[in-house]
């Protein structure tokens, strides 16, 4: 047939794949006018669904109330058969009657079941949510860094804000840092890994270098460049580390540097001791940072006891870092997977250093983004945290208890057992959450917004019961019609008509007082049998 499917053919198809796509594929929950919901629809479906079904079964048992009576049986259970048809108390007594044996006790039992069958209706459907994307989010990664860094005089000048963070986490009294820039309109979002250039420290163990001295007249240099002749401790090429010394001048003795962080100078940078170069780091070609750290894990009773200290080799350098993050509850939780740093063995002039050639390029393995740091900027950074961190000490006198303080992170670093790097974790996320808060040299990174959803699901286990009373009903009419027509009897159903021209006979209607009590009528209606007179259009209930 030309045309397509026949009319009838297509309205089938299109009424079969309505009811796949609005209930088994689990559509959203509808929004229908007057805020009518679901529930009052479906309430409004089980409601007439029961009277539809319960119509039917009613009749069929006051049908089969007639064909009990073909048989000798009480004239009480007339009225038991009637209280039946009516609803489920009269149901109940009918089972007690017919001890379950007659096919009317199928009718007590679905009109009995029926009073569940609102309740299983409203089972079926149930509203469950599931997460969908809303929207974007976006969160920013550092691609490039760049500041115009005068050669002769090396700072972060032109980025005050990259110096700011760098002072106020090192001296700062918060141990927490702000969060990369990030936007999530639903206050839940996700971001698959994704990389972003960064700064990144290292430490290596040198405490094999260190060297015990204490001897009179011998020259032992500090790292502020003082020196003195009268010290005994524990040094690194002729610098004292920890240990303790007799100020002459004040003519007692002191307990000093129990904990150190002097910086490795480079080729053009002044020196501030004999540290000349780099002992664990000299891979690194082009560090931001490199500087040393010792102290004594004890504090000053170890010192005392010329305990040998914890000696490390620190620096900080450039990285890309890969992340995943997600943003619940309005909170930024960002995780760190990987790093990677280009090492390079090659030694740098200082002309090299100072025009910033080559610039810093770093091409991880993960992702597809190249990280690129401009000429003269690692210099300016170097610098920077030249002054705030290094040549940090702490003298403590002897006899007065004095003490040389500093504020913040760093004086509670400072106290034993000296957790640094915990302390160069939360310097290098400030430095790197601060590169990617600028205008340029940055990228945004889109994830999904996700939000949640109610949608509709069917619960298919409820509908046994309005399942198993369709069938019931449908057994139970059928059986009905079956019975009624094998044993002859018309088709009265609950009729008050039928129950005035086939009622009691006049015999054993002379068996009951009209002016008794309904309870003395039930009870002589105990004693009396009847059964309906084989005729079939003139049938009485008579005597026997």
């Amino acid at each position: 047939m030309e045309g397509g499917k026949p009319q009838f053919l297509r309205t089938s198809t299109n009424a079969f794949n309505r009811v796949i796509t609005d209930w088994w594929c689990e559509q959203p929950l509808p929004h229908w006018p007057l805020g009518i919901t679901l529930n009052a629809y479906i309430s409004i479906l089980a409601g007439l669904a029961k009277a539809a079904l319960m119509l039917p079964v009613a009749e069929a048992i006051g049908q089969l109330n007639w064909v009990w009576f073909r048989r000798k049986s009480k004239l009480l259970d007339f009225f038991t058969f009637d209280r039946a048809s009516r609803g489920p108390w009269g149901s109940l007594m009918l089972l007690g009657s017919t001890k379950c044996r007659h096919l009317v006790s199928l009718g007590a039992v679905i009109t009995i079941s029926a009073l569940a069958f609102e309740t299983f209706f409203q089972q079926i459907v149930s509203y469950p949510e599931r997460p969908i994307v809303l929207g974007n989010g976006s969160i920013s990664t550092a691609v490039s860094y760049h500041v115009d860094v005068d050669p002769q005089l090396p700072n972060l000048a032109n980025d005050l804000a990259m110096g700011t963070v760098i002072g106020s986490t090192i001296v700062g009294s918060n141990n927490t840092v702000p969060s990369a820039p990030s936007s999530c309109g639903t206050s839940n979002c996700t971001w698959g890994q994704y990389s972003s250039l960064g700064v990144c420290t290292q430490c290596k163990d040198i405490s094999s270098f260190v060297r015990y001295i204490c001897k009179n007249h011998t020259l032992i240099s500090f790292t502020d460049g003082t020196f003195t002749n009268y010290g005994c401790g524990y040094t690194l090429n002729g610098t004292m580390l920890t240990g303790t010394y007799l100020n002459r001048l004040l003519s007692r003795r002191a307990v000093i540097l129990t904990l150190q962080a002097v910086d490795v100078p480079s080729n053009i940078s002044s020196d501030r001791g004999p540290f000349t170069s780099s002992i664990a780091f000299k891979d690194f070609g082009y560090p931001i940072f490199d500087f040393y750290i010792a102290y004594a894990p004890g504090g000053k009773a170890a010192v005392l006891r010329n305990d040998t200290p914890v000696a490390m080799e620190c620096v900080f350098h450039w990285c890309a870092k890969s992340y995943q993050a997600s943003y619940f509850e309005g909170a930024l939780n960002e995780t760190i997977v990987d790093t990677f740093a280009n090492q390079s063995a090659k030694e740098l002039s200082s002309s090299e250093i100072l025009a910033g050639i080559p610039p810093i390029v770093i091409t991880p393995p993960f992702g597809s983004t190249t990280f690129s740091v401009s000429n003269g900027t690692t210099e300016g950074m170097k610098h920077t945290l030249s002054a705030d961190l290094s040549h940090q000490s702490i003298r403590t006198d002897d006899n007065l208890n004095m003490t040389d303080s500093f504020q913040g992170i760093y004086n509670v670093t400072m106290a034993p057992p000296y957790d640094f790097n915990a302390y160069l974790d939360l310097i290098t996320t400030s430095m790197t959450n601060n590169l990617r808060t600028k205008i340029q040299g940055t990228e945004s990174v889109i994830g999904p917004a996700w939000g949640t959803q109610t949608f509709v699901r069917i619960r298919w286990v409820w509908i046994s019961l309005p399942v198993f009373l369709l069938l019931a009903t449908l057994a139970f009419v059928v059986g009905t019609i079956v019975k009624s027509s094998r044993q002859q009897v018309g088709i009265w159903k609950t009729s008050a008509l039928a129950m005035l021209l086939h009622g009691l006979a006049g015999g054993a209607r002379h068996k009951l007082n009209p002016e008794a009590s309904a309870s003395e009528v039930e009870a002589a209606a105990r004693k009396i049998h009847v059964a309906l007179s084989p005729d079939k259009d003139t049938s009485r209930l008579v005597l026997v």
